[in-house]
């Protein structure tokens, strides 16, 4: 029974890895339809894996902790404060690619 639960886990996590594959794909075609080289493809998808890399080490750290109301805020603290570094994570990467994005875009207006 564990063997299947299992094996159904790691397909979502493949399904996962796909997804995220195949919208990074479609960034990079957008980004080279207007006009972006190589490395300022690299330069994006950069700013992406270094936020993910930062959230799986947090979502790690996380990692047995339980979510339980009857608890006092003081053994809650952990998982709150992870949910709202992840939050500042996504919210720097966005501006950072929004900016990213904006410059190099302005750049070729040039």
């Amino acid at each position: 029974m564990d063997f299947f639960k299992e094996k159904k886990e790691k397909s979502r996590v493949e399904q996962f890895e796909e997804r995220r594959n195949d919208i990074k794909t479609q960034l990079s075609a957008k980004l080279y339809t207007i006009g972006f080289s190589d490395d300022e493809v690299e330069e994006v998808l950069s700013i992406i894996e270094s936020a993910e890399s930062d959230i799986a080490r947090i979502k790690q750290s996380l990692i047995g902790t339980n979510i339980n109301p009857d608890l006092s805020k003081d053994i809650n603290a952990p998982l709150h404060d992870g949910i709202m570094e992840i939050r500042k994570i996504q919210a720097q990467m966005e501006k950072e690619l929004n900016e990213t994005i904006a410059r190099i875009s302005q750049s070729h207006k040039k």
